[in-house]
């Protein structure tokens, strides 16, 4: 897992993620630095799993899978977001290593200080 460059302008979570409160943490943080916020889930109707979440306000969108892998790529071209410029959140090891292909920084939910990585 890389190190994030100073300026993220998209924050990209894995629904499962959010169970950890210190990822929750981090979504609010990237939203009072007005950051873009996805939610991916491996389901492929990510809205219901966003919904569940209770975080419906803090994402600017979401989408759902194929059951197999969370849609990063999708997630990146929706708004044409530089890859060095977005940060995952997932505990999924296929998630990061499509991350580390891309150039996206990625990060466990349980990262020490993980807000700290928003800039």
């Amino acid at each position: 897992m890389s190190q994030p460059c100073t300026a993220i302008e998209l924050l990209v979570v894995d629904i499962r993620a959010l169970e950890i409160g210190q990822t929750k943490s981090v979504v609010e943080r990237a939203n009072e630095l007005a950051i873009a916020c996805g939610c991916l889930s491996l389901e492929v109707d990510g809205a219901s799993a966003v919904a569940l979440s209770n975080m419906t306000e803090a994402f600017d969108f979401w989408f759902g899978g194929d059951g197999i892998s969370l849609p990063l790529e999708r997630s990146i071209s929706f708004l044409t977001t530089p890859s060095p410029r977005v940060m995952l959140v997932s505990a999924d090891m296929r998630a990061h290593a499509e991350a580390g292909k891309l150039g996206i920084h990625s990060f466990e939910p349980d990262t020490l200080d993980l807000e700290r990585t928003l800039g």
